[in-house]
Protein backbone atom coordinates (compact mmCIF):
# COMPACT_ATOMS: atom_id res chain seq x y z
CA UNK A 1 0.00 0.00 0.00
CA UNK A 2 1.41 3.48 -1.26
CA UNK A 3 1.74 5.94 1.70
CA UNK A 4 0.79 9.38 1.08
CA UNK A 5 4.08 10.37 0.74
CA UNK A 6 4.83 8.02 -1.56
CA UNK A 7 1.69 9.43 -3.43
CA UNK A 8 3.10 13.01 -3.66
CA UNK A 9 5.95 11.69 -5.00
CA UNK A 10 5.09 9.73 -7.65
CA UNK A 11 2.52 12.61 -8.70
CA UNK A 12 5.50 15.21 -8.80
CA UNK A 13 7.76 13.16 -11.10
CA UNK A 14 4.41 11.63 -12.53
CA UNK A 15 4.31 15.26 -14.59
CA UNK A 16 5.69 15.16 -17.93
CA UNK A 17 6.23 19.21 -17.74
CA UNK A 18 8.03 19.48 -13.87
CA UNK A 19 10.04 16.03 -15.10
CA UNK A 20 10.82 18.17 -18.30
CA UNK A 21 12.27 20.91 -16.27
CA UNK A 22 14.24 18.37 -14.02
CA UNK A 23 15.92 17.43 -17.53
CA UNK A 24 16.81 20.96 -18.38
CA UNK A 25 17.74 21.98 -14.77
CA UNK A 26 19.95 18.79 -14.73
CA UNK A 27 22.32 20.56 -17.54
CA UNK A 28 22.50 23.80 -15.70
CA UNK A 29 20.84 25.84 -13.07
CA UNK A 30 17.81 28.54 -14.95
CA UNK A 31 16.15 31.27 -13.87
CA UNK A 32 12.65 31.46 -14.25
CA UNK A 33 12.40 33.34 -17.51
CA UNK A 34 15.28 30.87 -19.16
CA UNK A 35 13.16 27.86 -17.58
CA UNK A 36 10.09 29.72 -19.45
CA UNK A 37 11.52 29.89 -22.94
CA UNK A 38 13.67 26.20 -23.01
CA UNK A 39 9.91 24.24 -22.40
CA UNK A 40 7.11 27.03 -23.69
CA UNK A 41 5.35 27.05 -20.51
CA UNK A 42 3.75 30.02 -19.00
CA UNK A 43 5.88 31.76 -16.18
CA UNK A 44 2.80 31.10 -13.78
CA UNK A 45 2.83 27.47 -15.01
CA UNK A 46 6.46 26.98 -14.41
CA UNK A 47 6.32 28.79 -10.70
CA UNK A 48 4.26 26.40 -9.99
CA UNK A 49 5.93 23.07 -11.09
CA UNK A 50 9.03 24.63 -9.64
CA UNK A 51 7.43 25.37 -5.95
CA UNK A 52 6.23 21.90 -6.17
CA UNK A 53 9.95 20.39 -6.93
CA UNK A 54 11.17 22.69 -4.29
CA UNK A 55 8.62 21.07 -2.50
CA UNK A 56 9.92 17.73 -3.24
CA UNK A 57 13.34 18.57 -2.67
CA UNK A 58 14.13 17.87 -5.83
CA UNK A 59 14.77 21.28 -6.68
CA UNK A 60 16.72 24.42 -4.66
CA UNK A 61 17.24 27.75 -5.37
CA UNK A 62 19.55 30.33 -4.84
CA UNK A 63 18.78 34.25 -5.29
CA UNK A 64 21.31 36.13 -7.43
CA UNK A 65 20.38 39.64 -6.96
CA UNK A 66 16.79 40.41 -7.96
CA UNK A 67 16.46 36.84 -9.51
CA UNK A 68 16.17 33.34 -8.59
CA UNK A 69 18.12 30.68 -9.71
CA UNK A 70 17.15 27.16 -9.50
CA UNK A 71 19.01 23.84 -9.61
CA UNK A 72 18.34 20.25 -8.87
CA UNK A 73 19.36 18.77 -5.78
CA UNK A 74 22.63 16.80 -7.46
CA UNK A 75 23.12 13.79 -5.66
CA UNK A 76 19.12 12.64 -5.07
CA UNK A 77 18.44 13.65 -8.43
CA UNK A 78 21.14 12.10 -10.27
CA UNK A 79 20.61 9.19 -8.77
CA UNK A 80 16.96 9.05 -9.57
CA UNK A 81 17.75 9.78 -12.96
CA UNK A 82 20.55 7.38 -13.56
CA UNK A 83 18.01 4.40 -11.76
CA UNK A 84 15.39 5.51 -14.46
CA UNK A 85 17.95 5.76 -17.11
CA UNK A 86 18.84 2.24 -16.66
CA UNK A 87 15.50 1.04 -16.39
CA UNK A 88 14.22 2.44 -19.42
CA UNK A 89 17.14 1.29 -21.52
CA UNK A 90 17.07 -1.88 -20.34
CA UNK A 91 13.39 -2.70 -20.32
CA UNK A 92 11.22 0.21 -21.95
CA UNK A 93 13.45 1.09 -24.92
CA UNK A 94 11.98 -2.35 -26.53
CA UNK A 95 8.55 -3.61 -24.28
CA UNK A 96 7.44 -0.29 -23.33
CA UNK A 97 6.81 1.91 -26.37
CA UNK A 98 4.17 0.24 -28.43
CA UNK A 99 5.96 1.48 -32.28
CA UNK A 100 9.19 -0.60 -31.32
CA UNK A 101 7.38 -4.48 -30.07
CA UNK A 102 7.04 -5.18 -33.17
CA UNK A 103 10.65 -4.58 -33.97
Amino acid sequence: MLSSAHRELLKTIGNAQRFEIMMHLRQSPLNVNQIVEKTGLKQTAASHHLRRLRQCRFVEVKEQGRERVYSVRRNPVDQFFRLLDQHAEKYCRYFCIPSQKAQ
